[in-house]
C-alpha cells in the first residue's frame, strides 16, 4: 500500500509498469526520428536515379522502422492505462476504506453529493491528469528533445530563430494555469452540488410532493443543473479553445523554414529530401509543443481533484482493513476465555443525548445471552433505533456497553463492524400488521419464517 497521503506514493508503486512504459516511450518517441530521415533519403534516391534495389532498400527501412515505432506505441498506450486503472482502484480503496471507519456524525458534516463526486468523480480526474501527465513526459518532453537535437544538427541557425515562437506557446499556457484552475474548482464545485440536490430529490420525493413543495423543488433544481451547465462549458472552453491557439503559435516558425530553408536548398546546401525532412520534423515539433498547454491543463485538474480528495486519501484506515487477520481471526478473539462466560451484550446504566439536547436514552441496563432474542419496545421518536446504531460506535455514551466481554468503545473499529451489524426498518414496512411483515403475505404460521431469520 503506497504512502496514500502522497502522489509520488502511487507511481513508486507501480515501478515494474512504469518501467515497460520508460522502455517503450523511448523507443518510440526516438524512433519517431527514423520516418522523416529515411523518407527524405527515398526521395533523394527517386529523385537521383538511384539504382532500384537502393530504393527497395530504403523503402523496407521506412516500413520496418515504421512497424517498430507503432509496437512500441502499443506497448506504451496498454501498460499506461494499466497503469492508470491500478492507481484507481488503490485511491478508492483508500477513499472507501476512510468512509466506512468515519462516525456517523463525521459523515453527517459532509455533503451527500460532495461525498459521492469525491469518491468517484474527482478519483477519475485525479488519476487521468496522473495518466497523461506520464504520457506526455514521452509524447511531449522525449519527443521534443530528441526532435530539436535532430534539427540542430541539420542547421543551428535556423532552429534556433524558428524555434522562438514555441517557448511563446508554453509562456501563454503557463499563464492561464490560475484561470483553469480557477473554473476547474467552480465546475467541480457545482458538480457535487447537483449530486447532492438529486440525491436529496429522489430520496424525499414523495415528502416534498404531500407538503407540496415538489415545483419549487423543481425548479431550484433547473437552477442548478443551469449553473452546472455554465460552469462546466466555462471551464472546458478555457481548457480546449486554447490548444489552437497554442499551435498557431508554435508554428509561425515555418514560414521562416519555406524562405531560408528554399535558399538553401537553391545554393545547393540541402537536398530536396533533406528540406523535405527538415519541415516534416519542424511541424511535429511545433504541434507536440502546443500539447504542452493540454498538459499544463490536465496536470492542474488533477491537482484540484486532489486538493479535493486528500482529506480522504489517509492510508491508516485501509491499512486495517488488509491487515486484520480477518473475519474468522476476529470473531475467535472476541469470543475466547472469558469472553465465552459473560454475557454476549450486557449494558449498564446506559444514557445518551444529541448535542445540545436532553438525553434521550436514561439509565438502560440489560443483558442479554447467546442465542437469545431481544425485542425493545417503545413510542415513536423514544430512542429504541438511537439505542441500536450506539453499537455501531462513533457516538458517546454515558454508562456501559460490553460485547462479547469487551467494552465497545474499546474495540477498534474494523472489528466492531465485523461483530455488529445495524439494518434500519422502512417504515413502510409497518403499513399494516406486524403478522404481514413478518411473512411478506404468505399465508400459513409464521413460525417458519421466524426460524428462518
Amino acid at each position: 500500500m503506497p504512502n496514500s497521503g502522497k502522489i509520488s506514493s502511487y507511481f513508486k508503486s507501480e515501478g515494474k509498469v512504469l518501467t515497460v512504459v520508460t522502455i517503450s516511450g523511448l523507443l518510440y518517441n526516438t524512433g519517431l526520428l527514423a520516418a522523416p530521415y529515411l523518407q527524405g533519403r527515398l526521395i533523394d534516391a527517386i529523385a537521383g536515379g538511384q539504382a532500384l534495389h537502393s530504393v527497395l532498400v530504403t523503402a523496407f527501412l521506412l516500413v520496418a522502422s515504421t512497424a517498430v515505432v507503432q509496437c512500441s506505441r502499443a506497448i506504451k498506450r496498454f501498460y499506461v492505462r494499466r497503469f492508470a486503472n491500478d492507481v484507481n482502484a488503490q485511491m478508492q480503496n483508500v477513499v472507501y476504506a476512510n468512509l466506512v471507519h468515519r462516525s456517523e456524525d463525521e459523515l453527517l458534516s459532509e455533503n451527500v453529493g460532495s461525498l459521492m463526486t469525491k469518491a468517484v468523480s474527482d478519483v477519475d480526474a485525479c488519476v487521468e491528469g496522473m495518466r497523461k501527465f506520464t504520457t506526455e513526459v514521452f509524447d511531449t518532453g522525449v519527443f521534443l528533445v530528441s526532435y530539436l537535437v535532430v534539427l540542430l544538427i541539420y542547421d543551428w541557425k535556423l532552429t534556433l530563430v524558428s524555434c522562438a515562437f514555441i517557448p511563446l506557446a508554453l509562456l501563454a499556457a503557463g499563464k492561464l494555469r490560475k484561470v483553469i484552475a480557477d473554473c476547474t474548482a467552480s465546475w467541480r464545485k457545482s458538480l457535487s452540488e447537483v449530486a447532492d440536490s438529486t440525491y436529496d430529490y429522489v430520496s424525499n420525493a414523495a415528502l416534498y410532493r404531500i407538503n407540496g413543495r415538489e415545483n419549487d423543488n423543481c425548479i431550484s433544481y433547473e437552477k442548478q443543473n443551469a449553473d452546472y451547465e455554465k460552469k462546466a462549458v466555462r471551464a472546458n472552453i478555457w481548457e480546449n479553445s486554447m490548444m489552437p491557439v497554442y499551435k498557431v503559435i508554435s508554428l509561425a516558425g515555418i514560414l521562416l523554414i519555406v524562405v531560408f530553408g528554399a535558399e538553401k536548398v537553391t545554393a545547393g546546401g540541402w537536398t530536396v529530401g533533406q528540406f523535405t525532412a527538415y519541415i516534416a520534423m519542424f511541424a511535429s515539433l511545433a504541434e507536440k509543443a502546443s500539447h504542452a498547454g493540454k498538459l499544463f491543463n490536465s496536470v492542474q485538474k488533477a491537482e484540484v481533484s486532489w486538493k479535493r480528495i486528500k482529506p480522504f486519501m489517509n492510508g491508516s484506515a485501509a491499512g486495517k482493513i488488509e491487515d486484520s487477520g480477518g473475519t474468522a481471526s476476529v470473531r475467535t478473539d472476541s469470543v475466547s476465555a472469558a469472553g465465552a462466560q459473560e454475557p454476549v451484550v450486557s449494558l449498564e446504566h446506559v444514557s445518551f443525548a444529541w448535542p445540545e439536547s436532553e438525553p434521550l436514552i436514561r439509565d438502560v441496563s440489560f443483558t442479554l445471552e447467546r442465542g437469545k432474542i431481544l425485542g425493545i419496545t417503545g413510542p415513536v421518536a423514544g430512542g429504541k433505533s438511537t439505542l441500536a446504531q450506539l453499537f455501531l460506535g462513533g457516538r458517546s455514551y454515558g454508562g456501559s456497553i460490553r460485547v462479547c466481554g469487551k467494552e465497545l468503545s474499546d474495540i477498534a473499529g474494523d472489528r466492531r463492524i465485523r461483530l455488529v451489524s445495524y439494518m434500519g426498518h422502512e417504515a413502510s414496512l409497518l403499513s399494516t400488521t406486524i403478522y404481514e411483515n413478518v411473512t411478506l403475505g404468505d399465508g400459513g404460521g409464521i413460525a417458519d419464517v421466524l426460524q428462518t431469520v
